[in-house]
């Protein structure tokens, strides 16, 4: 379970041939309501959603899944914060209904709203199960350094021999690059990702507390998100976190979509 169209090649796309089984589910739809992203390539925000999911489809192909089973929650880029009760709700429907061993996706790092996203719905998800609950592993993405700059390559907090490196040979790396080549509206996003072409990284996810922020000072995310910050996002987890009935807010509904549709 990833955020965008793209994240799940970030993490897993050198050893995609081990997925053939796996249901990749991504979130958003990697277009943002404001359509920034969109604009800056010509593009209408329509054009800008289907042109990423033509990129995902090309991507699972150059990296040797052409046929990978893939859905999307269809949320707008950015603004899963903002939907965590329906979120958490979906993804544990999903996994009540087809029970996996292992849910992938992100850390609760600062990095990007909408992974902590899914970082906070995967875990609280799993954390309802009564019994036979999934591990859930991660992948470094990208936080803040103490600077403001993007930092890529490893976890925000590593304690030694969580680790797992798995160095990728030649050939992987080559459909992982082209996999990343797919991409042409992330380019620029993808270049910050070298050590990710090279070797992959996982550990079996630590305990976090969604009620506070992941890491003091302000999230990364807090530059290009405009009005959500780092103690907003833990506000909406302590929210989300409350029985439904005491908040007495209806929750939305959003359809699970498939890119294939």
């Amino acid at each position: 379970m990833y955020a965008h169209p793209d994240d799940e090649m970030i993490a897993v796309g050198g050893h995609l041939s081990l997925f053939r089984q796996a249901l990749f589910l991504q979130v958003t739809n990697g277009a943002p309501a404001d359509n920034a992203d969109g604009n800056r390539l010509g593009l209408s925000r329509d054009e800008y959603r289907a042109t990423r999911a033509l990129e995902l489809r090309a991507a699972f192909a150059a990296a040797g899944l052409p046929e990978a089973r893939h859905r999307c929650l269809n949320l707008p880029d950015k603004e899963a914060a903002f939907h965590l009760p329906d979120l958490t709700d979906q993804i544990a429907q999903l996994v009540a209904a087809e029970p996996p061993d292992y849910i992938f996706t992100h850390p609760y790092e600062g990095g990007h709203p909408d992974h902590d996203a899914c970082a906070f719905a995967v875990h609280t998800a799993v954390a309802a199960l009564p019994e036979n609950r999934p591990v859930i592993l991660e992948s470094p993405f990208y936080f803040s350094n103490a600077d403001g700059t993007m930092h890529t390559g490893s976890f925000l907090h590593e304690e030694p021999g969580t680790i797992l490196t798995l160095p990728l040979s030649a050939s992987q790396q080559q459909s992982k690059q082209a996999a990343f080549a797919a991409f042409q509206t992330q380019r620029d996003v993808l270049a910050n990702f070298p050590v990710a072409v090279r070797e992959e990284r996982f550990r079996i996810a630590p305990v976090y507390d969604f009620t506070n922020p992941a890491a003091p000072g302000p999230a990364f995310y807090e530059s290009f998100v405009p009005g959500l910050t780092a103690a907003r996002f833990s506000a909406l987890a302590a929210e989300a976190l409350q029985p439904q009935a005491a908040s007495g807010a209806p929750r939305q509904s959003n359809a699970v979509t498939s890119f294939a549709e």
